[in-house]
């Protein structure tokens, strides 16, 4: 919570208003001692510089984190990890780095940055623009990034809680290290309200469907989220 609180654009601001304002303050209160003022001063203009430097200037949106499809509204897959962010930084960024580890194993997965439906790794960018919202996806199972997943492939609900039952997330950029790591209560969270979707699209009655063979699934949007689980939240779903 105070980690939100101390990286949220808005918040960082009201937390730098209220050190200048404690500022004021002590100058008034110490202003007997010309001395002790200035070393309070000092000291707190130094905590400032540590909040302004070591302080997150990109901001993370998990809503959906995992990419997931379903077959006739079953037999779910699980295929990889995805997100949103804003550069909130007035300054772009120029290097860097981001995967996906399973702490159970140590393995780690590369995560790609969503370019207009292309993934492309950190080093195939220009980097990040000021300002600039992006997408990234890490695929959970071996894939060819120029390819778009299948309807089949991805690991079952079972076999992805027995593979990979939680999940860390790391960006690097600047000199900064930002990780969130995500439990199995929350995996299991988020899988059953796609399960439930589906339920409660099934109890819709019978739908038209495709033909599976060669059928392929184009998993991401323009702006980096999975277009199937976007389409699911805005409750319009793709025929299968």
């Amino acid at each position: 919570m105070l980690e939100k609180i101390w990286n949220d654009p808005v918040w960082s601001k009201v937390i730098a208003a209220g050190i200048i304002s404690c500022l004021g303050i002590l100058l008034t209160f110490f202003s007997v001692n010309f001395q002790i003022s200035i070393i309070v001063a000092l000291l707190l203009l130094f905590l400032g510089h540590l909040y302004y430097q070591n302080r997150q200037t990109v901001t993370w949106n998990f809503n959906g984190f995992l990419g997931m499809s379903a077959e006739n509204y079953t037999n779910i897959r699980i295929m990889s990890f995805q997100a949103t962010a804003t550069n909130q930084s007035k300054k772009p960024i120029r290097e860097f780095s981001t995967y996906v580890i399973n702490p159970l194993t140590n393995e780690t997965y590369k995560a790609f940055i969503n370019l207009n439906g292309n993934l492309l790794l950190p080093e195939e960018t220009n980097g990040i623009p000021s300002y600039a919202k992006f997408g990234i996806s890490a695929p959970l199972v071996e894939h060819d990034a120029n390819k778009s997943f299948t309807t089949g492939d991805g690991l079952t609900v079972e076999q992805f809680f027995a593979k990979i039952p939680e999940l860390e997330f790391i960006f690097i950029y600047d000199g900064k290290i930002y990780k969130k790591k995500f439990d199995k209560k929350e995996n299991k969270l988020i899988i059953e309200q796609f399960q439930n979707s589906m339920s409660e699209r099934l109890s819709h009655g019978p739908a038209i469907t495709r033909k599976k063979p060669n059928q392929r699934v184009n998993l991401t949007s323009k702006s980096g989220v999975s277009l199937r689980y976007t389409l699911l939240l805005s409750s319009s779903y793709p025929c299968r």
